[in-house]
């Protein structure tokens, strides 16, 4: 019986003792979804506050600039009605001298000597007992029209390039030895080459070659930079550091020499010699892209994306790369004549374009000999990448000036 009791009276502690712990993680589960909504009310509230912060400083900026719009609008108005009261005053004061010199006029002729009254008209600028009116001549800006005159050129030339076929006056490849080494003339602008080819079809059919790989391989090294540079700012930590060690290493090397043994390694050929290019090129993208992400992540904007539940995905691409693509853009620009130098120099090299394929730089290779003796087969290309690059020099400097709002007019 005893035995029982003790029995009966430990299983009723246990049950108590188990009833107690069950209540316990419920309230412990309660106090930790309570702690949840309490945190998820409170991000929600940081965010509105943010939003709403950012809405009262547009309004401001807003009231501000209708302000001085209304200030400058009054005086200009108050400008113009003193240039009109001046203007009066000195029309008043001709016809006031004209009516004194008709009045020394009529006294000579009936004999009297007469002093007509001078009147003295004021001078711009000087106290006429009104507000003083100051002329300012303002320099017009001229980037927006540099912009245009050096797309329109870009254009044109991409234009010609792609429509090459259609501009050659002769067949390119087109052999004729009767024809070979023929100087400038009506028929051939431009002369011919050793084997006769018109050298002013080679060189419009060269600019296919020669810019477009330019400008795929511009594309290529911008776009893999880029996202290089922007994923290493991002994560950070061991990633960042080792894939900027390796960029260090690509940039260690002279671009050139480093293109060089690559394609040599590669082998000939166009596209060779644009995977060249490439792997030397896009440290300087990874560079810019890496240093405008770890400043763009610390905006507060940045903050308030994260508070408002924004994905990773969604504020790269929705909120960082927008704001990167200028400063990257402009590289891109003014990499593209450095990009056709280099493409132009691996042909030239022999590692680039192969001969009978008309691009510029295994153009001028093909020619080097003959500089001296006929040297319109050697300049025709090298004159075309001249302007090439000129214009595209031009055109990434014009942009770079016009996306700097220093430059810029209000």
């Amino acid at each position: 019986m005893d035995d029982n009791k003790e029995n009966i009276t430990d299983k009723e502690k246990w049950q108590e003792w188990e009833k107690t712990r069950k209540e316990e993680i419920a309230a412990l589960k309660a106090q930790k979804k309570s702690e949840k909504k309490a945190e998820k009310e409170a991000r929600k509230m940081a965010a509105e506050e943010v939003k709403a912060k950012q809405k009262a400083d547009k309004e401001a900026e807003k009231k501000v600039a209708e302000e001085i719009k209304a200030k400058q609008k009054a005086d200009k108005e108050a400008e113009k009605k003193a240039a009109e009261e001046i203007k009066a005053k000195q029309k008043a004061d001709k016809e006031a001298e004209k009516k004194s010199e008709k009045a020394v006029i009529k006294d000579k002729d009936t004999g009297k000597e007469t002093k007509p009254l001078k009147s003295k008209a004021p001078k711009s600028g000087a106290s006429t007992g009104g507000p003083t009116v100051r002329v300012q001549k303002i320099k017009k800006n001229r980037i927006k029209g540099k912009l245009i005159f050096f797309i329109i050129l870009a254009a044109a030339l991409l234009f010609i390039s792609v429509f090459a076929r259609l501009f050659c006056p002769y067949d390119p490849y087109e052999q004729d030895l009767m024809m070979a080494k023929q100087a400038p003339s009506m028929a051939h602008p431009l002369g011919t080459d050793s084997f006769g080819r018109d050298m002013l079809s080679r060189v419009i059919m060269g600019s296919q070659a020669s810019i477009y790989s330019t400008l795929l391989l511009v594309g290529i090294v911008s776009v893999i930079g880029t996202l290089f540079g922007v994923f290493c700012g991002w994560k950070g930590g061991k990633i960042d550091s080792v894939l900027m060690r390796i960029s260090d290493v690509f940039l260690a090397f002279p671009e050139l020499v480093f293109a060089l043994a690559v394609a040599g390694v590669l082998g000939g050929g166009i596209q060779n010699a644009i995977l060249a290019m490439a792997a030397v090129a896009w440290p300087k993208y990874a560079r810019i892209a890496r240093s405008q992400t770890l400043a763009q992540k610390e905006t507060p904007y940045m903050y308030a994306a994260r508070l408002s539940g924004d994905t990773t995905f969604k504020m790269i691409f929705k909120h960082i790369m927008p704001n990167i693509l200028g400063p990257v853009l402009v590289t891109a620009m003014l990499d593209i004549g450095t990009m056709m130098m280099g493409l132009s120099g691996l042909s030239y090299l022999g590692l680039g374009a192969q001969p009978p394929t008309a691009e510029w730089g295994s153009m001028m290779s093909d020619s080097r000999s003959m500089l001296q003796t006929y040297p319109w087969i050697t300049l025709s290309p090298g004159v075309a990448i001249f302007i090439s690059v000129m214009i595209f020099n031009l055109l990434g400097d014009t942009v770079r000036d016009y996306l700097d709002p220093k430059q810029r007019t209000k």
